[in-house]
């Protein structure tokens, strides 16, 4: 099959999202290669050899000997190829790239008119409810038309690298007057468009005022509260900041107060919440909670957690009417070889006794 342009066009792009792409896939030299596409683009163009700028001048039937002009002062540019999406670069400097007549009445899209006004700045500099970043320059505002009037609009504006940001704020919310600290009184400095102006004018002042500091605090707590209880745990803070009082997890003791490293360590597992029920000195895990409800079911006296019989080796349960000991070794923690001599070794003090 004779291979033309055409056919390259059909095979290494892509129409996606509402624009033409390249076929990623398949300009790799090994698939070109394995589907006889590789010499012809190869050959396609004597002064160049990358694959995606030779599909690009494919595509838009650019010839050999390509020469390209500054859109804004005329002059012969060098061919600087940035990829299929943004082609040759259109512009011999940055100064002319900003100067560009066709660039920024494509930015503006906005007639001018004699009466500015401050509905008239907002329209323009704001578009979907965000400010348009490209426009808060000194030099876009003067081709706009509008410096003069956004830089004598407020008498008491402060110097920062965001005065523009704080002008369009201070219209949109109709703000006249600067903004001062509640605890100093002086000027509060402004953060950015989305934020606005900040409360204090200093870290000192913000921690002087104690209100301040208990409502983050109480904010900070109310949101913890609220992850907990999407999880299924319904707590309050209590004055002691390392407990937690906790509701709705206890038959017996609702609510009840537990420590905050317990109950994160217990959350989530098969194992009693309640300290009062489970005292954090004789944590259980999930298995000797289920050997206990068992043994208790049955009315079978027995002691847990002994440490007299085999010290300093501790046997989980001990039924002394039986004369029986029980072990509950989980997989996780007792299938390794330590796991596994620590049974060992309680195993032989055991059958020196009668148990």
């Amino acid at each position: 099959m004779e291979i033309t342009d055409q056919i390259i066009i059909d095979k290494l792009t892509v129409f996606r999202h509402n624009k033409i792409q390249l076929n990623t896939c398949r300009i790799k030299e090994t698939w070109l290669k394995d589907h006889g596409l590789y010499e012809y683009l190869i050959n396609r163009f004597k002064t160049i050899d990358n694959i995606q700028e030779i599909i690009y001048r494919i595509y838009y039937k650019l010839p050999d000997n390509l020469q390209l002009h500054c859109n804004t002062c005329g002059n012969e540019i060098p061919l600087q190829f940035r990829g299929f999406l943004y082609g040759y670069n259109q512009y011999c400097s940055y100064k002319c790239s900003l100067n560009d007549p066709n660039k920024i009445h494509k930015l503006t899209n906005v007639k001018q008119k004699d009466d500015i006004d401050d509905n008239y700045v907002l329209n323009l500099m704001i578009k979907d409810n965000r400010l348009v970043s490209e426009y808060c320059k000194n030099k876009k505002l003067k081709q706009f038309g509008i410096y003069d009037y956004m830089m004598n609009r407020y008498d008491d504006l402060q110097k920062n690298k965001s005065i523009i940001q704080e002008i369009i704020y201070r219209m949109k919310y109709h703000i006249d007057k600067s903004p001062r600290c509640p605890t100093c009184g002086k000027y509060v400095n402004f953060y950015r468009f989305s934020e606005g102006f900040r409360h204090y004018c200093s870290n000192e002042c913000a921690n002087k005022n104690e209100n301040n500091v208990n409502i983050k605090l109480n904010n900070k707590h109310k949101t913890i509260e609220n992850k907990w209880l999407n999880r299924g745990y319904k707590i309050k803070y209590t004055e002691n900041k390392n407990e937690f009082l906790v509701y709705n997890q206890c038959n017996l003791h609702n609510p009840f107060k537990i420590k905050k490293y317990t109950f994160f360590n217990r959350q989530g597992k098969d194992i009693i919440m309640c300290p009062i029920c489970n005292p954090e000195k004789n944590m259980e895990t999930s298995i000797e909670y289920k050997i206990r409800l068992i043994l208790e079911k049955h009315n079978i006296k027995f002691t847990q957690h002994v440490r007299y019989i085999i010290s300093p080796r501790e046997l989980d349960f001990y039924l002394p009417a039986y004369k029986v000991a029980i072990e509950c070794n989980g997989i996780y923690w007792h299938s390794g070889i330590n796991g596994k001599n620590r049974f060992k070794v309680k195993y032989e003090l055991l059958s020196k006794t009668d148990i």
